[in-house]
Parts: structure tokens; sequence; C-alpha cells
């Protein structure tokens, strides 16, 4: 759980560089300087705080200009609460992403958002794993997409939410383009328990 957690803050640092690559140019410039007024055609933008306070850059906040805080952190003290309150999170974020991606037509915009749907099925399955090591209950069976039988069977086909998101084919099936092995490494320690061993 320490890993997701961790690669979240990854996500975020992605979101940004997509963003700033996206925004790279966007301005339009005389022999290096901005050209007239470059940001006026940002006056109708919903989200004016973004330009105004980051020019055109990534800032870490939503799409209402709300920066991230400390606020999203939720913490019952009961970790099967906790675990239940993340994985209906994961679920919510997913259907998020696929609005974006829905929305976008731009290629990074597109190739990061199907990566952070399979991201978010993956988070989605190991606290649903975690649940059930816990409580017995098998959570894995609400999810909307069936990774473990995709990534056995190439003559299952991808689940229709995938389809949707054809960047996210070749995720599914447990693998980034050009690399040897599956999305989800072990780091060294992961199954040491909570004495350390």
């Amino acid at each position: 759980m320490a890993n997701i957690a961790a690669e979240e803050f990854g996500h975020v640092e992605l979101v940004c560089a997509t963003t700033n690559t996206m925004l790279t140019g966007a301005a339009p410039t005389e022999n290096g300087a901005p050209a007239g007024t470059p940001l006026a055609g940002l006056k109708a933008a919903r989200n004016s705080h973004h330009y105004l306070a980051g020019g055109l850059g990534a800032l870490p906040q939503d799409s209402n200009g709300r920066p991230w805080n400390g606020d999203y952190v939720f913490s019952s003290g009961d970790l099967i609460e906790d675990l239940t309150h993340n994985y209906f999170l994961e679920t919510g974020a997913r259907s998020g992403k696929l609005r974006v991606y829905e929305t976008v037509d731009h290629p990074a915009a597109r190739a990061l958002t199907g990566y952070l749907l399979v991201r978010g099925g993956v988070h989605q399955l190991a606290y649903a794993r975690a649940l059930e090591r816990l409580t017995g209950a098998d959570l894995a069976k609400l999810l909307p997409v069936t990774p473990d039988r995709h990534g056995q069977d190439p003559g299952v086909p991808p689940p229709p939410r995938a389809r949707r998101a054809p960047e996210a084919v070749p995720l599914l099936a447990g693998r980034l383009p050009g690399a040897p092995s599956g999305l989800q490494r072990e780091a060294p320690g992961d199954r040491r328990g909570a004495d350390g061993r």
C-alpha cells in the first residue's frame, strides 16, 4: 500500500510534466520574446487563476483552481475502513479519468489518461486483494475490468471501457510498450510483515 501512495505522488509529477509538454509553445513569440499579449486568448478560460498564478505551467490544483492540501487525506484509524474508502476512491477516479479521456484529443493527454486508467485498475485490485486477505470479502468481483483473466488469455477481448481507450489496451495485458516486465513490480521488503521480517 505504501508503494501506491508513492506512485500517486509520481502521477502528480507525470500529469504536471504532460501538461507542461502540451503547453510548450502555446504562447506566440517573436524572436524569443512574448508577442503582444500572449495570454489574451485565455481571458475566457474557466480557470483563470491557473494562468494568472502559473502562467502556462502546471499547478497542483483541481479543475476549479482549488489547490491540493492535507484535507484530501482520509484516515479513520480503522484499516478496513481506510482500504474500503481507497477502493471506492479509485473507482470514482477511474470514471473521471475516462471522462477526461473522452473529452481530449491531444495525443499526450490521451496516452497519459490511458496509462492512469490502467494504473487505477491496478490500485483497485490491490485494495480489493488486501481487503480479501483481511476480511475474506472478494471486492474484485465488483471491478468493472478483469485484469487477471485478460492478462492470462490473449483470446479474451479487452473490457468494454478499455476499448474506448485504445492506449490502455496493451497496458491491460500487463506490459508497458517496449518493457519486458509487468506493470506492478515488488520492491525489496514488500512482503515483510508488521514485525519487519
